[in-house]
């Protein structure tokens, strides 16, 4: 079926129920003593992050924030340290949407900008943008309309910024971030965040997420054969 067929209200959603099972981003993030989801930002008290965005301070109506802006997190999670979301999903039972009519339109935008049709790629995202769209629990601010980027570069930059807010919290990010190296040419150190990590080290230069410890017991485990993009 063609994106061009799916309104943009259209919601598959993922349901919970207490007799079942509880909504587990509920369950590990409903109060700041259980926050296990940190909110990330393009600073942070070590100062400036390479290549992230400002999800925490950025104020945006697709990104509900608890505990403040990373430099000032008045209210922080579990470590004490950075903000994390402490809503929409304030019930155990709320729903996540697993996809929607919003990522249809951003898959449609996307076509466009690899068409090269930039006016059209920013006609769709300031369509989104310009009436209150519903992201199950949340329903969006219509925002200011955006200017069409001039270069690929900048569209390409504005392009995944955007879908990064219309789909935060719904674990899309680090996919993207892969396919921004594997498929439109830029290197990891362009991509993934980069400087001092606040509490310790650097940022490394890994691009996908390692095998956790509890599949190496595995005796069917291969480990990663790949860990590239």
């Amino acid at each position: 079926m063609s994106t061009s067929a799916v309104p943009t209200s259209f919601q598959y959603t993922e349901t919970f129920s207490q007799a079942t099972q509880s909504n587990e981003i509920w369950s590990l993030n409903f109060a700041a003593s259980s926050a296990r989801y940190a909110v990330g930002d393009s600073f942070d008290l070590s100062g400036r992050i390479g290549n992230a965005l400002p999800f925490a301070s950025a104020k945006d109506p697709r990104v509900f924030v608890s505990g403040g802006s990373s430099d000032n997190a008045k209210n922080p999670g579990i470590d004490k340290a950075t903000p994390w979301v402490g809503g929409p999903w304030t019930l155990r039972t709320q729903g996540i949407i697993v996809v929607s009519g919003v990522d249809a339109r951003l898959i449609e935008a996307e076509a466009k900008l690899n068409a090269g049709d930039f006016a059209g790629l920013t006609t769709i995202l300031n369509a989104l943008r310009a009436a209150p769209q519903n992201l199950g629990p949340i329903t969006t601010a219509a925002m200011s309309a955006l200017t069409v980027p001039a270069t690929k570069d900048a569209a390409v930059n504005l392009f995944f910024r955007e879908k990064a807010f219309w789909q935060f919290g719904r674990g899309q990010r680090l996919g993207d971030l892969r396919r921004l190296v594997r498929q439109y040419g830029r290197t990891q150190d362009q991509v993934f965040p980069t400087g001092t990590f606040h509490k310790g080290g650097t940022y490394s230069t890994d691009v996908n997420a390692p095998l956790p410890d509890v599949e190496k017991s595995n005796p069917l485990s291969m480990g990663c054969i790949d860990r590239n993009a």
